[in-house]
């Protein structure tokens, strides 16, 4: 009987012939270094394409901004003010950003905010916690709070997009006390207090910023202006939150025109807070005619500046777009 069995290859007293093994420690060490190299080429890849579907968000929120800056203009003759000033001295006024609530669709919000107090004012203080997306730019990914409002425990929402008060080409206010504020321009499309039509953009609303990103010193959405010092309807001296001039290049090291957690003396003005974006390369604007186009960061100072002025009537330098 186990004669026959082994003969039939029953017993397993032979081995089959076929020696079995695992890997080496060599040959699981190439394998886990090919991966590692595989997915060192796949990252930037796919981080690449998550940033080009944030900037498309981005776009398309700047873009709504840009219908809703012409549906105001065909409801109401004109832009809104780049910034309401507040009923009394430090007090801020509202920004355009919340006239143009009821052409995003956020009509609900509006409902909710006291325009007779100031934007910051007490029966406003929850207003501003409350943001839609398309205030913010996905590449951000911060947007921290307001820090003022942290003072007093509220979640003041930010906002990345913010309007052009020009280059002051052709028009500025002068702030010589204030030496945090600066001046404020008065040829760009918003302004405090500005009510231009669109026949006043007289440089083309191709050719004319309207909005544009920012990431540095970011505050309250809400918020528009506040002055003290009287020159008429032009406040001698004034911080303007909702718009902000061309004066730094598109983005600026903010160590080198530094405003706040400065590493020395601060280098830059309130009003002078440069645009800019997390896109690598440059940042997005909406322009007066609704479009929305990405300026590269290394784009000619005379060009971006007479890309802010409304009407400083300067054709030398053309933008060819992008």
């Amino acid at each position: 009987m186990n004669s026959f069995m082994r003969g039939r290859g029953g017993g397993g007293d032979k081995p089959s012939g076929r020696p079995l093994h695992g890997f080496t420690l060599v040959e699981l060490l190439v394998v886990i270094a090919i991966i590692g190299i595989l997915i060192a080429l796949l990252l930037p890849a796919v981080q690449s394409a998550r940033e080009a579907a944030r900037r498309m968000a981005c776009s398309n929120n700047l873009k709504q901004w840009g219908i809703a800056l012409q549906n105001y203009h065909e409801a109401h003759g004109r832009f809104p003010s780049g910034a309401d000033w507040g009923p009394g001295a430090m007090q801020i006024g509202w920004s355009f950003h919340t006239h143009l609530l009821p052409y995003l669709e956020q009509g609900a919000v509006l409902d909710q905010a006291n325009l007779d107090d100031y934007a910051t004012g007490f029966s406003n203080r929850k207003v501003g916690e409350k943001v839609a997306h398309v205030f913010l730019c996905p590449s951000d990914g911060q947007n921290p709070l307001d820090r003022i409002g942290l003072q007093d425990n509220l979640e003041w929402r930010n906002t990345n997009y913010v309007g052009s008060m020009g280059a002051g080409q052709n028009g500025k206010v002068s702030d010589p006390v204030n030496d945090t504020c600066g001046e404020y321009n008065l040829d760009g499309l918003f302004y405090p207090g500005s009510k231009t039509r669109i026949r006043d953009v007289t440089d083309g609303t191709s050719h004319t910023l309207a909005m544009g990103e920012r990431i540095y010193g970011l505050r309250l959405w809400s918020k528009g202006a506040y002055g003290y010092g009287d020159a008429g309807d032009r406040p001698t001296q004034a911080c303007v939150f909702a718009s902000k001039n061309i004066t730094h290049p598109i983005n600026s090291d903010p160590e080198l025109y530094c405003y706040e957690n400065c590493p020395g003396p601060r280098t830059c003005v309130f009003n002078d807070l440069f645009f800019g974006s997390h896109h690598p390369g440059g940042a997005q604007f909406v322009f007066a005619d609704g479009s929305v186009h990405f300026l590269p960061d290394d784009i000619e100072f005379l060009v971006y500046r007479n890309l802010g002025s409304i009407n400083d009537g300067n054709t030398e330098t053309q933008w060819e777009g992008g």
